[in-house]
């Protein structure tokens, strides 16, 4: 009877969870997108302006791991409590000083590291509280809180800064600050592993793990990847050899976990590259500018959230496994209409995106249900923060691959598409590699669908 007053009480916290997640990463999304404007406003170059972009990605990343893990130890209900307070001093700060630029990266930083509470922390309070079916929702939920804060940001970036200005972006999510109510009403004030004690020094590694390999990404640092390495094996030995460890090296020999957490890698290193590589191409055949390019993506976030809201409906509907090999079929085939008919008009990019998001929103809950599902009621923290992790890396690197592409000559030529002029060839073959990318996942899926769908090994 307890269970079922806590599930409840939880139950009503967790939209206005959704709403901090949505109203924080709809402020980075609409960063985004207006970068040049800044530069223009605080009258710095590109290089200099490009450092609130590093700072936000280094905040998102150590956030993201560190919530998570913490989620073992301490209750859900204090972490959400520091992550509002931080929010809203970065928002308030931000709008404040938004003359100083400085200012403005650091409120910007401070916003994303209370932010991402809500991001880190929803699933592992939906599977800690509520029943399977229940909780299976909210991994489409949050997939299509991702999109609607994509949206959402597209709107802010481009329309909110042309009415009344961009440090009014700081505004907008304070919206959600009501959440610290039902934090503090409905969230049960407990911790899993309240005796066990806190593994500051691992946590620590993870973290400067983290830290160090999203700074790689930023600055295209070999020096700083040597250094995230060698924090990484240091990392190995330390949980190899401490019984007290927040994570041990058997952890991670379960195999259905590994498998989702490779799976959703793979995939999800397209969800920034796609749109990244589709600036480009608009640009360069369509000669639209940047927020035109948000425009034409707007339908796809559209069918994304659609499609999330009721992916535990269709997955029911069809089964895990069918489910998670439509959603790579969908993707398949969006990939290839862009690959073939990408000169044949906006509509049909409008289309192909639609299509290829659709499959998207429809894959990244299936994965997660599988890899929730894997993970031992003691390391749901632990094991969201690492699939975090995966998930963070897998699209920085993807982007970093796809901007090596786009500057590789080798690419302009042939093409399997005949009818496509000179300048198209070279993301035709692009979006080509995307689709071999994903056939080479679907094959994995195939070759290991009795651990992955036929039980919890």
């Amino acid at each position: 009877m307890n269970e079922m007053n806590t599930e409840r009480k939880v139950a009503r916290v967790l939209p206005w969870m959704m709403l901090v997640m949505i109203s924080a990463s709809s402020l980075l999304n609409a960063f985004s997108i207006i970068p040049a404007l800044l530069a223009h406003y605080f009258n710095v170059n590109a290089a200099t302006m490009s450092w609130q972009t590093v700072v936000i990605t280094l905040a998102m990343g150590v956030a993201g791991i560190v919530y998570a893990t913490l989620a073992d130890y301490i209750s859900i209900r204090r972490l959400m409590i520091v992550g509002l307070i931080l929010m809203t001093a970065g928002l308030l700060l931000g709008f404040f000083f938004s003359h100083n630029l400085l200012l403005v990266i650091i409120a910007s930083a401070l916003a994303t590291l209370g932010g991402q509470s809500a991001n880190a922390l929803l699933l592992v309070t939906a599977v800690r509280y509520l029943s399977k079916e229940a909780s299976d929702r909210y991994f489409g939920y949050y997939s299509a809180c991702i999109n609607a804060a994509q949206l959402l940001g597209v709107l802010l970036g481009g329309f909110l800064t042309s009415w009344i200005g961009w440090r009014y972006l700081f505004i907008f999510p304070l919206i959600s600050v009501v959440t610290i109510y039902f934090v503090l009403k409905y969230l049960p004030e407990d911790s899993k592993l309240a005796t066990q004690k806190l593994d500051v020094f691992g946590i620590s590694l993870l973290t400067l793990f983290t830290f160090l390999l999203s700074l790689f990404f930023n600055q295209n640092s070999w020096t700083i990847l040597a250094l995230a390495i060698a924090v990484l094996i240091g990392l190995y030995f330390y949980i190899g050899h401490h019984a007290n460890a927040f994570v041990s090296l058997d952890f991670f020999k379960n195999k259905r976990y590994t498998l989702a957490i490779i799976l959703g890698g793979l995939v999800n290193s397209l969800l920034v590259a796609y749109p990244f590589m589709f600036s480009f191409l608009c640009a360069s055949i369509y000669h639209t500018q940047p927020l035109q390019v948000s425009e034409i993506l707007i339908p796809s976030y559209i069918v994304a959230i659609l499609v999330a809201t009721f992916a535990s409906n269709i997955a029911k509907l069809w089964g895990l496994e069918r489910t998670v090999l439509i959603s790579l079929a969908l993707i398949l085939i969006g990939l290839l209409m862009d690959a073939a008919f990408l000169e044949s008009g906006v509509w049909v990019l409008v289309v192909a995106s639609s299509i290829f998001s659709g499959g998207m929103a429809l894959f990244s809950p299936q994965v997660q249900a599988l890899m929730f599902s894997a993970l031992p009621a003691d390391k749901v923290g632990v094991g969201s923060g690492i699939y975090g992790l995966v998930f963070s890396t897998s699209m920085s690197l993807g982007t970093a691959i796809t901007g090596t592409l786009l500057a590789a000559k080798w690419l302009h030529n042939p093409s399997i598409f005949p009818f496509l002029s000179t300048t198209a060839v070279s993301f035709s073959n692009i979006l080509l590699l995307f689709i071999i990318w994903i056939i080479v996942t679907m094959t994995l899926t195939l070759s290991t669908r009795k651990i992955l769908f036929g039980g919890n090994d």
